[in-house]
């Protein structure tokens, strides 16, 4: 029906397809750090944290994306998974949260688990969510598990620069985008 149609023609005008979305460029290691420790990756070799050995090669391991890891909810997970020996990958919106979110999960981590990458991306910006699902891309071969914790509650009518009410981008529309970016990986 006509009804159906604009319905859709809107929707796909609302909300652009990952495609059309131009990601800010990585300027510095401030957006992701490597951090995992695993004996004999060339990553690891050129960081400034020791390699150590582990019980698990990143073949074996499995991959958590847990966004929003920084604090409540997100960060228990996190620490959950890692303690289970799960690697995991940090996101949040700010480099102190996220690397004293870095800092409790490896304090936590057993078993070949803990933190695999961590980055700062912020969700009311939709080119942030496809800079991260690209670099997770890149630099995570495997993923197992995707989190969509990041979430806000905005008491006010608040618009991001996409022209989006905040809390239904961080919430609704950033979260669907990563996981559409990410689910080929994902289903790997």
């Amino acid at each position: 029906p006509p009804q159906t149609q604009g319905m859709l023609a809107s929707t796909s005008r609302v909300f652009p397809s990952p495609s059309t979305l131009t990601p800010p460029r990585r300027s510095s290691t401030a957006n992701y750090r490597h951090r995992h420790r695993r004996k004999g990756c060339s990553k690891c070799a050129s960081a400034s944290i020791p390699s150590t050995s582990a019980s698990s090669s990143h073949s074996e391991r499995r991959v958590a994306l847990v966004t929003g890891s920084t604090d409540g909810i997100g960060l228990h997970t996190a620490c959950s998974l890692a303690a289970a020996g799960m690697g995991v990958i940090v996101h949040g919106r700010s480099q102190e949260r996220v690397d004293a979110a870095v800092s409790r999960i490896e304090g936590v981590a057993a078993g070949g688990g803990g933190v695999c990458g961590a980055y700062v991306r912020d969700f009311s910006s939709l080119a942030h969510v496809a800079a991260l699902a690209g670099e997770v891309l890149d630099n995570h071969p495997r993923l197992d598990i995707l989190n969509n914790n990041a979430g806000v509650f905005e008491a006010k009518r608040v618009l991001t620069g996409d022209g989006f009410e905040r809390t239904f981008q961080i919430n609704v529309l950033s979260p669907y985008l990563l996981t559409g970016m990410l689910m080929p990986r994902i289903a790997a």
